[in-house]
Order: C-alpha cells, then structure tokens, then sequence
C-alpha cells in the first residue's frame, strides 16, 4: 500500500529513521519531503513554495491512504500543512488514518487510528 505521511516539516528528521522499517514489507512512502534535501521552506522564495507545493500534491495523489501525524500538534509554532495535505487526500477519496490524539472534528473521520508510530509498524490500531 502507498501512504503519503502527513507531518509537522520538524518531524522530518525522525521520520526519516522511521522509513526503513515502515517500508520493510508495509508500506511504499510517497512523501518525497521526508527524504529530499530542502532547506527550511521558511526560508525559500514563494516560486520554490510552488514547486514543492506541486510535488507534495502529485505525491498525494499517488498514495492509496494519508497517514495524519497528530502527535507533535500543540507544538508552538506548529503550521498546518499537514492538515491541508489530510484534507485533501480525504477530498480525492483517499483513506485517512491518523497517528496520535484527535485535535479537531474532522481527525475523528479516520478509518484507522494509531496512538504511535511503533503502533504503525506492529499494525496495531483503532478503527474499520
């Protein structure tokens, strides 16, 4: 199955040590921001927001199901592209789990909850 991961930018690095055995057997990862090489979007102009913007949606695009990091949300500074990734594989009809707590109504339509990542790779979840 594809899954797209829907996470805080901040949590790339972590995600990263997570691919190996996430992908061993379960999943092929379509979320290409885990793994490229970007700097800060802080930091980018808006014609580079653009292109990664683009990619982020072909990537969505190409998964099977949107896997919603709740975990790390009431970090301050927290921004909220990873809801609109959820929103919108949920628009194109993809699945939608979510890893961690409920935050807004709309993180309680998930087919599948996980309380952590190591629930993720024991395939160990709530839901349909």
């Amino acid at each position: 199955m594809r899954i797209y991961i829907a996470a805080k930018f901040s949590q790339r690095t972590f995600l990263r040590t997570l691919l190996p055995r996430l992908e061993k057997e379960l999943f092929v990862i379509t979320s290409s921001w885990i793994t490229e090489d970007e700097s800060d979007f802080h930091e980018m102009k808006s014609g580079d927001l653009y292109i990664v913007g683009r990619r982020d949606i072909v990537d969505i695009v190409c998964s099977d199901a949107v896997v919603q990091d709740t975990l790390e949300e009431l970090i301050q500074g927290a921004g909220g592209g990873r809801e609109w990734e959820a929103g919108y594989g949920a628009g194109l009809g993809k699945r939608y789990w979510r890893v961690g707590p409920a935050r807004n109504p709309f993180h309680y339509s998930a087919a599948r909850v996980y309380k952590s990542w190591e629930d993720v790779i024991d395939g160990k979840y709530e839901g349909v």
